[in-house]
């Protein structure tokens, strides 16, 4: 079980201007050939299940360094109360590098099933080689009232006449239990290119080839006024 406060004594003494840690990669080996089991249904097709258990970890997300779903194959991934439910994952999700991950999901346990039709058999690869453990709750999926008390609430009034900017802006998550923020831009052809604008130092460090793993979450501020926390 991981050691919480030897991690934010690392954090507090982080270097200046480093991003922001809220999980711990744990590196894996799972794949549909050593871990997990497999369910032969009557007509052909099969199921795949595994879980995946972290003590202590508010959220998990999981990435794939190999990852491929044939034609009619569906991953579904969700935790232990099935309230949060990502999926069904298909073919569309595939991509030239083979990478994929998730996005965080409440709790310490989640589950993965992998349907694959008896037409595609034995075409899916899914192999998990890291677990990011949250161990901050990030976007506070428990629901505790924090004040960390480093700006004003987005859900204040004090963000009035702000909407755009506040609506642009979005946490970089580097998919490897770091994140930064950033926002959208727009540029002079004023012809919606997507830009995105976030620090140096968030990416100095990130292999190129892991860019198109990045994932940026929207609207997360909270629902009410409540604190000056300007963290979700």
């Amino acid at each position: 079980m991981l050691n919480i406060e030897e991690l934010l004594e690392e954090d507090r003494n982080a270097p200046l201007a480093s991003p922001f840690r809220y999980g711990y990669q744990f590196d894996v080996d799972l794949s549909l050939q050593n871990s997990g089991g497999w369910i032969n249904l009557e007509n052909g097709d099969r199921l795949w299940r595994l879980t995946i258990k972290s003590p202590g970890a508010l959220a998990l997300f999981f990435k794939c360094d190999q990852f491929y779903l044939p034609d009619g194959a569906q991953l579904f991934v969700y935790n232990e109360d099935e309230s949060t439910i990502l999926g069904a994952y298909t073919n569309a999700n595939n991509k030239p590098s083979m990478s994929f991950s998730t996005s965080l999901i409440k709790g310490h346990i989640i589950h993965l099933e992998y349907y694959e039709p008896y037409s595609v058999y034995n075409q899916g690869i899914i192999s998990i080689n890291a677990v990011i453990h949250d161990y901050r709750d990030l976007f506070n999926l428990t629901e505790k009232n924090r004040d960390e008390a480093c700006g004003y609430n987005v859900s204040c009034s004090e963000s009035n006449g702000y909407e755009l900017q506040v609506n642009a802006t979005s946490y970089l998550d580097m998919n490897n239990g770091y994140i930064c923020s950033g926002t959208m831009l727009n540029n002079a052809l004023n012809n919606y290119t997507a830009y995105y604008w976030t620090a140096w130092h968030c990416i100095h460090n990130v292999n190129p080839d892991d860019f198109e793993d990045f994932k940026f979450y929207f609207d997360y501020e909270t629902t009410n006024c409540e604190n000056s926390s300007a963290n979700p």
